[in-house]
């Protein structure tokens, strides 16, 4: 049996990333204006961000996210 380029298998194209959808579908943010901002003063208080993402029930990534994306705006 010989492998061949055209092979048996079905070949599914690559997903994209593009186009991407609208502003109006994407997930909400999961903190809140005022949670940043909750958390922006406790980071400043010295507390680890580790323990803040902790407080509001989001991963550090999610946090420091949501601290960029407030800061951009």
């Amino acid at each position: 049996m010989s492998s061949s380029v055209g092979g048996s298998r079905s070949v599914r194209p690559k997903a994209s990333r593009w186009p991407r959808p609208a502003a109006s579908t994407c997930r909400p943010p999961k903190l809140s204006d005022l949670d940043v901002e909750q958390a922006r003063v406790m980071i400043q208080m010295g507390i680890p961000k580790a323990e803040v993402a902790r407080t509001f029930g989001v991963s550090r990534q999610t946090l420091y996210t949501s601290l960029r994306r407030q800061a951009s705006d």
